[in-house]
């Protein structure tokens, strides 16, 4: 797979949320070489009227996007094999949600530690949470990290 093209399109998606003034979680969700699932954070839409939304997370939003897409049939493992594509490490209920999805890859930009120093040290979520080998997902960090990075400092 070419992992930078389909970051690439994760990039673009964070980019739109961050019209909205989202932060630029968002991801892609592919199939073989196809993307099935585009989604990017919402947690702010409508904040001022009360409907706001805090799971309403790039990754989450990103599955969500594929299981209708896909029109999965079954609410676990709906999206066995597939792979997420993310612009930052998943947190703890993302992974989640991954796992119950049945996500077989996660490729992500920059990780949840480093997030923490661009926020001056402010934790997001503990990584030692995570258990990815023992859950079955392949992950694999670093893709366009330079580029996620800089939407990262640019919201913060």
């Amino acid at each position: 797979m070419d992992h930078e093209k389909f970051m690439l399109k994760a990039l673009e998606e964070a980019k739109r949320g961050m019209k909205g003034g989202q932060m630029p979680y968002a991801g892609c969700i592919v199939k073989g070489n196809k993307i099935i699932g585009l989604g990017h954070n919402t947690v702010h839409i409508g904040e001022a009227k009360g409907n706001n939304d805090v799971v309403a997370h790039g990754e989450i939003n990103t599955i969500r996007s594929a299981c209708k897409k896909m029109k999965a049939k079954k609410l676990h493992n709906g999206l066995s094999g597939l792979t997420l594509y993310s612009t930052c490490e998943p947190c703890p209920m993302c992974f989640g949600a991954c796992k119950w999805s049945g996500i077989k890859n996660i490729i992500y930009g920059i990780s949840l530690k480093e997030l923490t120093k661009i926020q001056a040290g402010k934790k997001i979520a503990d990584t030692k949470q995570i258990k990815y080998e023992k859950d079955g997902i392949d992950v694999f960090g670093g893709v366009l990290k330079k580029e996620c990075e800089a939407l990262f400092i640019k919201y913060y």
